[in-house]
């Protein structure tokens, strides 16, 4: 009689999941972060007023079309990908920095997005919902726009950093799902910062999370954005690029890529 092989492919399989346990402990601080997220969201409602439940819920409703722009998890998945198939090494030769090749595609990807995805979306929304913008002049409205853009491009090198992870480890599933945890509690993914107590939102308001999605969020719901918070978008930029610049090189100093 055949013996069942059943028993040995589970065992395999959870000796190979073991490979990835970091993997596993990312995927669970990132479910923890989220679980706090969802903590203060509750308990913030419950002691606040009918205005300001409204304030929260259109914030809500305009993050859920705002957040399928956030390019961060798809250039990390994009280069990730590239590194585990090892077709790295070809786009490492095109003519075009690896840098701008991978925005200008990424800028390709968010600009269907916005056309097919958000625009529907917010239009839906301001019918269904009845969703209302606060933005009341053309400076509010050129603050929120400037605001996205330094959002975007953090948001990009954030991704970049993550993608580069790759070139270490091949396998970043763990790291995203960090990123994505600590992005839903630090970035206002889901609601805004302003229902956390006082003391978390002034440590949030320190990381590049919260410029990328809650400073236009917020610009967006609040008749624009103020200068120091631009000021600070603009600061996160300039910080990270040449963070991305030396971790860059170190890593192509030794490319080695699973597949070539």
């Amino acid at each position: 009689m055949t013996k069942s092989l059943g028993p040995a492919y589970l065992r395999a399989q959870f000796k190979r999941q073991s490979y990835y346990r970091f993997n596993t402990v990312m995927a669970v601080g990132g479910a923890f972060l989220a679980a706090m997220v969802q903590y203060f969201i509750w308990r913030s409602v419950a002691h606040t007023s009918a205005s300001s439940v409204e304030q929260i819920s259109t914030y809500a409703i305009v993050a859920t079309a705002y957040a399928l722009l956030i390019p961060t998890t798809t250039v990390a998945n994009r280069i990730g990908n590239q590194v585990l198939k090892g077709t790295i090494s070809y786009q490492l030769l095109r003519p075009t920095s690896f840098f701008s090749l991978n925005l200008w595609t990424q800028l390709g990807t968010t600009l269907f997005l916005f056309l097919t995805t958000a625009v529907p979306l917010s239009i839906a929304y301001g019918w269904l919902f009845h969703v209302r913008l606060m933005l009341n002049s053309p400076v509010a409205v050129l603050s929120v726009l400037l605001s996205a853009a330094l959002g975007y491009l953090i948001a990009y090198q954030m991704g970049f950093l993550v993608g580069l992870i790759a070139f270490q480890t091949v396998n970043i599933g763990g790291f995203i799902s960090l990123y994505e945890g600590i992005m839903t509690f630090f970035g206002g993914t889901i609601l805004p910062i302003n229902i956390y107590p006082q003391i978390l939102q002034h440590i949030v308001a320190v990381t590049p999370f919260y410029a990328i999605q809650y400073v236009p969020l917020r610009g967006l719901t609040t008749n624009g954005v103020r200068p120091l918070d631009l000021l600070i978008q603009a600061g996160w930029v300039l910080v990270l690029a040449p963070v991305i610049g030396w971790f860059f090189r170190i890593n192509i100093q030794k490319i080695d890529v699973a597949g070539g």
